[in-house]
């Protein structure tokens, strides 16, 4: 909550202001609650005296005494049951119930309303003050009845009230005096009237002098009031317990109603498991007879079932056929889903490239296939060995990367075929498309598959819409059409590869029809004549060498060489040598002979090296052409045994799956002519079922009927001991106290807030109050507070009000252009002597002008000065400052001191001193005081219980306008 001043400032409503407003009315609110409190003190010591009766009810449940039979059971109790329990404790049902069989629609009136109220209000407060003060307690005694009433009926909705008088004998007279009806009726005999019926017996005469009115209440008020009195709640410790407590005014009736309660919670249990009983007993044997001729009907018709049936299947019991048909039926099918594996297993390997096949379901085709994929592996290994040695000779590089191309291309026009395929299958199933990602369609080079693919992807998930679904279809087809065609393409170009393959040879036809392993062999005698060769031509080489140096004797040369020729030349040659040593036995010129002969010798067996040398050199070129002819017809044939495997594994895998299938077909057939045998099974098997059921259920119900027959006496005899009372109503003699002191503090409290409420909207109706704290959030500065009472009591300034000045002399000292300070005082105190006093303390020199014009005088002062009666302003010396008195009364106040000559007045002083100080001690207009504040620029005010709307013109005073000081007057 906040006000808004003409300056838009916002004063805001603290709990400073309600706490004032508490501390201003508090007398008054404190006797508003004290009032309040009295009331409900009243209030409760008017109530009726109050007597509590206590019982504790055990509830069990009511449980099966045979745990065979609970199917049969009437109404089982788990522990949810207590709150049920409870609930009917209060229903209206059995509060009717006890009321009617205690007769408490009557109410006998033995004192008058006045008399009834004082001795209930001198009762209460006696219990009050005894539970409060004394530790004994007060005992009441019941007053005794003159008469008691039973066999009451009353059907009116309102209440009854007849007064009671005695005729005397055994004659009473009730008088109805709302219809000015009179009824006569006799002591222990019925009294019927159109509205009521009771009977009165007579218990003590001496008492009929007391009895004035009996009250006759209808039954649903009763019930109405009675359930708020009762309560009932379950007991802490065992849940199974039920405390029951009722209030009441009259301690006899409150213990007789539990009592009467409990015994008609067990009554009205009793009575519902005996109809229960009964009415389960008649329907079972009821069903028992239903039973016996439903059952002989049953039996007659299976039996002539059962004539026609064995004759057909040969089992006796359609569960014996049943379980035979559907192992055997077990058995076919799981055979047929291996076959099913096995055929999908076979199109996996015709269409992948598998290293090795497991063996599943038969271990034939598992040795079969793995033999193949064997041999294949192995002539795969010795083609790319083949391969490689073909490749180190440059000669025949271009063919045999031609071969090696041929082959790159077979399987990259295979994993086409295999892809495409894939793609064409993911058609199949119309419910869902599977995506591929962008490497499988890298790998079958095919953009425009890729394009197409995605297209009718997009169009299957948007296939919802009906226009979509008719574009999905079409286009669907013509592509599955154009996978078709490539497929077939493809094949065509796999055969024509293949055949490129088997029958690429060598130029020259030399090996022409050599089979596999006879051209391996070749290859190896090749091998072996050309090591020999190549050792032959390199111990040549050497021995060439040896020749060649002239210093080396070619004698020893004899055991190296092999040939005939050279022998012979080298035997010739060591010869001649030995005869030319000979010199003693030959002549010089026969030397010289030999030694011609010897060089002759030497340079034929050098040529002839040379020609040796020639010759194994080129049988060596030869025998490598050879060889690597041989390998490359060797490669041609691995390629050619790899391609009749991979053929004859196809064509195995073909036929196999044709002979799976054929067999999944016989099986597939055999499995529907059991499937029909079974369809008339069941109903064999229901009705054998059926008819063992309705056996088995007639016994059962004869064995029910048996035992509740013989078990029904002795089943509701331990019904009537599963919920009883434990502890029987007991009410004690003293009441139950009124809570006076509560219903006082309640009172207390409820007027003390009513009260503080109206004041707080008084206030904020009359408007807010300035205070300390409001100012303060508005950013204006205040000081205080000013005790007006230390102020007039003593002459000294209190610590507080000290205090306070010491606050207003530092607003006093706050430079501004003017020396001047108004103190607007109002009617309260006047402490412009004390405050000049503080600032001649400090060294200030001081002028007071008294600005009041409240007081008449002959003497010369401020208003003749104003008038122009004096020339001068008269200026008085006091203790320790100087004093210009008003010595005048005019309504025109504010008039004069806003003239000119006021103001040149304190232009012409403001020189001589140092704080001009004007008093206002009167109650000024706030726009006349607006104007005063202007005119001295600074300004105290001294607020003590003004409102907010009362100051709006001060509050919108800004501080660059003039500045202000509020003090608090308290």
């Amino acid at each position: 909550m906040s006000f808004e001043s003409k300056d838009n400032k916002e004063i805001n409503v603290s709990i400073f202001d309600f706490i004032a407003i508490i501390r201003k009315y508090r007398f008054k609110i404190a006797f508003i609650a004290l009032i309040f409190a009295s009331l409900g003190i009243a209030y409760g010591s008017m109530k009726p005296l109050r007597f509590v009766a206590e019982a504790l009810f055990r509830e069990e449940g009511q449980t099966q005494s045979d745990g065979r039979m609970a199917n049969l059971s009437l109404s089982s109790f788990t522990s949810s049951d207590q709150n049920k329990a409870i609930s009917f404790f209060k229903s209206r049902f059995l509060i009717e119930r006890v009321i009617k069989e205690l007769n408490l629609q009557v109410s006998l009136i033995t004192k008058s309303p006045k008399e009834a109220l004082f001795e209930t209000v001198a009762n209460n407060l006696k219990i009050e003050l005894s539970s409060l003060i004394s530790k004994i307690k007060p005992q009441f005694k019941e007053d005794s009845k003159a008469v008691d009433v039973r066999e009451v009926i009353f059907s009116l909705e309102k209440s009854l009230k007849l007064k009671f008088s005695f005729l005397g004998g055994n004659a009473y007279e009730l008088k109805n005096e709302e219809e000015n009806e009179t009824y006569e009726g006799h002591f222990g005999k019925p009294l019927f009237t159109k509205d009521f019926s009771f009977t009165l017996d007579l218990l003590d005469e001496s008492e009929l002098a007391n009895l004035k009115f009996i009250l006759l209440t209808p039954t649903h008020v009763l019930v109405k009031q009675f359930s708020t009195l009762l309560e009932a709640k379950p007991d802490l410790k065992d849940k199974k317990l039920v405390n029951l407590s009722f209030t009441y005014p009259l301690r006899k009736t409150a213990v007789l109603f539990l009592d009467t309660l409990m015994d008609a919670y067990i009554k009205y249990q009793q009575e519902k498991s005996d109809k229960l009983s009964k009415s389960q007993l008649q329907y079972l044997k009821k069903r028992q007879q239903e039973e016996s001729i439903s059952l002989k009907e049953v039996l007659d018709s299976y039996a002539r079932e059962l004539e026609s049936h064995v004759s057909l299947s040969g089992f006796p019991k359609g569960e014996d056929a049943m379980r035979f048909l559907v192992t055997k039926q077990f058995d076919l099918k799981q055979k047929d889903y291996a076959l099913l594996l096995e055929i999908n297993r076979l199109k996996e390997l015709s269409e992948g490239d598998l290293a090795y096949y497991d063996p599943y379901n038969s271990h034939g085709d598992s040795q079969i296939i793995n033999t193949l994929l064997g041999e294949m592996r192995h002539l795969k290994m010795k083609s790319d060995e083949a391969l490689q040695s073909i490749n180190k000779n440059k000669q025949t590089e271009i063919s045999s990367l031609e071969l090696a191309n041929h082959i790159k291309n077979l399987d990259k026009i295979r994993n086409t075929i295999a892809g495409l395929q894939k793609i064409k299958d993911s058609f199949k199933d119309d419910r869902h498309l599977n995506p591929f990602s962008d490497e499988f369609f890298e790998s079958i080079e095919s953009t425009q598959i890729l394009n197409w693919y995605k297209q009718l992807l997009t169009l299957k998930k948007e296939s919802k819409n009906q226009n979509n679904l008719n574009s999905f279809l079409p286009l669907k087809d013509k592509f599955i059409s154009y996978l078709s065609n490539l497929i077939q393409f493809h094949t065509v170009q796999e055969k024509t590869v293949e055949e490129r393959i088997i029958y690429q040879t060598n130029e020259s036809k030399e090996f022409n029809g050599l089979t596999l392993s006879m051209a391996e062999n070749l290859l190896e005698i090749l091998h072996e004549d050309l090591k020999e060769t190549q050792s032959d031509l390199q111990q040549q080489l050497f021995i060439s060498d040896c020749v060649s140096n002239e210093a080396t004797e070619l004698g020893p040369l004899i055991s190296m060489t092999n040939d005939i020729v050279s022998s012979d030349m080298l035997s010739r040659y060591n010869r001649l040598l030995l005869d030319l040593k000979d010199e003693s036995n030959r002549s010089h010129k026969e030397q010289e002979r030999i030694k011609q002969e010897l060089d002759f010798t030497r340079n034929c067996f050098e040529k002839h090296l040379s020609q040796i040398v020639s010759w194994l050199s080129l049988k060596t070129e030869l025998l490598k052409d050879k060889i690597l002819n041989l390998k490359e017809t060797v490669f041609v044939l691995y390629q050619q045994s790899i391609l009749l495997l991979e053929k004859q594994l196809k064509d195995y895998t073909e036929s196999r799956i044709h002979n799976l299938e054929k067999e999944k077909e016989l099986i597939s057939e055999h499995l529907k002519s059991i499937q029909k045998e079974m369809a008339n099974v069941p109903k064999t098997w229901v009705a054998d079922i059926l008819v063992q059921y309705q056996v088995d259920s007639a016994k059962l119900f004869g064995r029910q009927i048996s035992q509740m027959v013989e078990s029904k006496n002795i089943a509701m005899n331990l019904e009537l001991t599963k919920s009883h009372p434990v502890d029987l109503a007991f009410a004690a003699n003293t009441p139950k106290p009124p809570a006076l002191f509560i219903y006082g503090l309640i009172g207390f409290l409820f007027g003390g807030s009513l009260s503080l409420i109206s004041f707080v909207c008084y206030e904020g109706f009359m408007g807010l109050r300035l205070s300390m704290k409001n100012l303060q959030g508005a950013h204006k500065k205040v000081a205080g507070p000013f005790r007006l009472k230390d102020a007039l009591n003593t002459s000294e300034l209190s610590d507080e009000n000290l205090l306070a000045l010491r606050q207003v002399l530092s607003f006093a000292e706050i430079e501004t252009p003017k020396k001047t300070l108004l103190l607007s005082m109002g009617n309260y105190v006047d402490y412009s002597e004390s405050l000049a006093k503080l600032l001649k303390k400090i060294g200030k020199k001081v002028l007071v002008m008294d600005l009041s014009f409240s007081q008449a005088s002959n003497e010369d002062g401020l208003y003749a000065y104003l008038l122009g009666e004096s020339q001068t302003a008269p200026i008085l010396n006091k203790d320790g400052y100087h004093f210009i008195p008003a010595n005048g009364i005019t309504r025109y106040s504010n008039e004069l001191l806003l003239s000119n000559r006021f103001k040149e007045l304190l232009l012409r002083l403001a020189p001589n001193y140092d704080v001009i100080l004007g008093v206002s001690t009167g109650l000024s207009n706030e726009v006349d005081l607006k104007n005063l504040i202007h005119l001295f620029g600074k300004a105290v005010i001294s607020i003590h219980n003004e409102r907010v709307q009362d100051f709006e013109e001060i509050l919108s005073i800004e501080d660059n306008e003039a500045l202000t000081l509020f003090l608090f007057v308290e």
